[in-house]
């Protein structure tokens, strides 16, 4: 028998068959004018290559910088305690009991406070206003749109364990590249007191299909208040508006009910210019707590994605908003004329994201309140989502 291979006799009108020396030991035959090859997988291309160092090189940055920031932190710690002892050094007898007297004041303040926030949630999660996300559009996103809807994921999060009143906030969909990338980007997650589930908002509420209500700002239906017993649920997507009627359409298919926030009615919006998932959760929140939309609004919309020389359209009833959301935003001199055209699915001047967004129903009038956040608006560093679009 030959070293290499050896030919086989075929059957009557058959082709010859080659035996190589590898595959007839593991009894494989590959036919003559067979181009067919037992390869491993193939190559990465020059772009992917590109992009796996790209990728590798993050990684190695990111825990590089984790690092100094620890050090960074345990070289403050330090520095703090040093400073401390030589505060307690230089003290006599009676300011040192003093100054454990407040300390051990303060951190009673500081546990009621964390008991008190505990309970809030839990009655959030029992009696408070659901509103969900609908990430049901991870297949949409690309990998840094994936990262900055983590983003805004965690700081609806924080808004809302910043008031006093929370909402229940509910997740929906959170599998597949969300998971993953919420594993990645957040992953405390885990232990929010939320509800957070895999499943499509449509069958997590299936019992209570006739209170949804899809927040898009192509919905004809433009909202007065926020009903205590709607479901009112946000398209969470970043998709910088290409994604045209997106939610609109969905809530469409399902047969639910769907509406918009009237900010066309108060304020103007640069063009071009679109709200975060986070945005639209914040203006819910300060509605419920504030329960006047001018406020609500001019509270969460920074001055910069205004449309200049717009101001916002000043109210007749200013009695209900809170001082505390007018010092963050004071309300400009001149009226902003109301828009005469209102929308259907092709209006976009008072809409939010194209994509979807928030908006709402007409409903009856809300029993739960939220407490003014009190955060800075920190959405220079996110990226758009289905928000309101000028």
């Amino acid at each position: 028998m030959a070293d290499c291979q050896e030919e086989v006799q075929p059957q009557s009108g058959a082709e010859p068959l080659l035996v190589e020396a590898d595959a007839a030991a593991s009894g494989e035959l590959l036919a003559a004018g067979d181009t067919e090859t037992i390869t491993a997988a193939a190559p990465l291309s020059k772009n992917q290559q590109k992009k796996l160092k790209r990728q590798q090189a993050y990684e190695e940055k990111k825990i590089r910088r984790r690092e100094l920031e620890r050090q960074k932190k345990q070289a403050e710690q330090e520095k703090r305690r040093a400073e401390g002892r030589q505060r307690m050094d230089s003290m006599t007898e009676e300011e040192r009991e003093q100054w454990r007297s407040e300390r051990n004041a303060r951190g009673v303040e500081r546990k009621q406070e964390k008991q008190d926030s505990r309970a809030r949630m839990e009655q959030a999660l029992a009696v408070g206003q659901k509103i969900v996300v609908d990430l049901d559009f991870a297949d949409l996103m690309t990998d840094s749109e994936l990262k900055s809807m983590c983003s805004q994921l965690a700081y609806c999060w924080h808004i809302n364990c910043a008031a006093r009143h929370p909402a229940h906030l509910v997740m929906t969909s959170m599998e597949g590249k969300m998971e993953d990338f919420m594993k990645k980007q957040a992953a405390g997650y885990v232990n929010w007191k939320a509800t957070i589930t895999d499943k499509p908002y449509i069958e997590h509420f299936a019992a209570s299909k006739d209170k949804l209500v899809y927040l898009t700002a192509d919905s004809s239906n433009e909202l007065q208040e926020l009903d205590s017993e709607a479901i009112y649920v946000v398209g969470g997507i970043v998709d910088r508006n290409r994604h045209k009627l997106l939610c609109y359409n969905k809530a469409e298919e399902q047969g639910i009910a769907h509406a918009r926030l009237p900010i066309g009615d108060y304020i103007k919006l640069a063009s071009s210019q679109v709200m975060t998932t986070n945005h639209v959760v914040d203006i819910m929140l300060r509605w419920l707590e504030l329960r006047d939309w001018q406020a609500a609004f001019e509270a969460v919309i920074p001055i910069r994605k205004r449309k200049a020389g717009d101001g916002a359209a000043a109210s007749e009833e200013q009695e209900g908003a809170s001082p505390q959301g007018q010092q963050e935003r004071q309300p400009p001199a001149a009226k902003q004329q109301k828009q005469e055209q209102e929308g259907g699915p092709d209006a976009g001047a008072t809409a939010q994201g194209s994509g979807g967004g928030a908006v709402a129903v007409v409903p009856e009038q809300a029993s739960a309140q939220v407490a003014v956040k009190g955060e800075a608006d920190k959405d220079a560093q996110q990226a758009p989502g289905c928000g309101f679009v000028g």
